[in-house]
């Protein structure tokens, strides 16, 4: 891991931020560098999406107590500041745009899966039909 600093901490390119799996009531903003969110480990590693300066992470373990959907590498060195959910609930209460700034994520990444999901489902659609179609023609070349 990094070295603490006043506004965050700083971690090293592939430091984990955040664990798949481990329960925290944290969310993190990234103030200098990217990070990777990815799920699975070591080969089965999938990637998920890349953030940069300004994006946030986590906020859905701070909003519903519930254990990390994802883990969050950094990519590269980053900065990164966590806040937790006093924290966070005292920052909405100054600043009521925060809380309307981690909905409007949350939406775009829902929109994003959304979209993903679609696209998968519409390429499993077309499968059988091209297996079909491989069969027939194995069969027509195998003369059986």
């Amino acid at each position: 891991m990094g070295e603490e600093g006043f506004l965050g901490k700083t971690y090293k390119d592939g430091d984990v931020i955040v664990q798949e799996g481990t329960e925290s009531r944290e969310m993190y903003i990234i103030q200098s560098g990217r990070v990777k969110v990815v799920k699975g480990s070591g080969n089965t590693e999938a990637m998920l999406a890349i953030l940069k300066d300004g994006d946030m992470f986590g906020e859905m373990s701070l909003l519903d107590a519930k254990p990390r959907s994802a883990t969050v590498k950094a990519l590269g060195e980053a900065r990164v500041l966590a806040i937790d959910h006093e924290m966070f609930l005292k920052r909405v209460r100054v600043d009521p745009t925060l809380a309307l700034r981690v909905l409007r994520q949350m939406g775009e990444r829902i929109r994003d899966l959304n979209s993903k999901l679609n696209a998968a489902i519409g390429k499993l659609d077309h499968v059988p039909e091209e297996l079909v179609e491989l069969r027939e023609y194995l069969r027509a070349r195998s003369g059986s």
